[in-house]
């Protein structure tokens, strides 16, 4: 028995969701990953289901438009789930990435690094200025472009000579 296509619409959303008086977020019920809520939609091409971010779908039939090539569909909220149109705004990548980080929300990346502000100054400035890169790199443990990467800011821009 083949399936009945649903139709995408305002409707759907209100039926698949459910408002959380607080906020005023509408939390999706359906299909949920570790990282937003999803469903289930037709490709407009292939008629083959594909998985859609559940928010960016709200966006457009809220909107009246797809989402715009190379735009996110962000959330005011910061509620993964939510998918109330007045709390879901477009935004560019980096607009994503801002938003995300001055939210304090995403992956940490923690990393191990060999060299502190101390030996960057003396690379720079310092005693180990006339220092080939491949010996600071042996002497340090790390590689040449690491050396080299950071002689030339592109890495560790924060550190001047002060």
């Amino acid at each position: 028995m083949k399936r009945k296509r649903r139709a995408l619409d305002a409707a759907f959303i209100e039926e698949n969701s459910i408002p959380e008086p607080n906020t005023g977020c509408w939390l999706w019920l359906k299909a949920l990953s570790p990282i937003y809520a999803h469903t289930l939609v037709y490709h407009e091409v292939t008629g083959k289901r594909v998985h859609r971010g559940v928010h960016r779908v709200s966006w457009e039939i809220y909107n009246g438009r797809s989402v715009p090539a190379n735009m996110f569909v962000l959330h005011r909220c910061d509620q993964p789930s939510c998918v109330n149109p007045d709390h879901l705004f477009l935004g560019t990548h980096t607009e994503n990435m801002r938003d995300m980080a001055s939210k304090g929300r995403g992956s940490r990346i923690v990393t191990k690094s060999i060299l502190d502000e101390s030996i960057v100054k003396e690379i720079r400035y310092g005693s180990l200025k006339s220092l080939r890169s491949s010996e600071l790199a042996k002497k340090f443990g790390c590689s040449r472009p690491t050396i080299s990467l950071l002689r030339n800011f592109r890495t560790w821009k924060d550190v001047l000579n002060a």
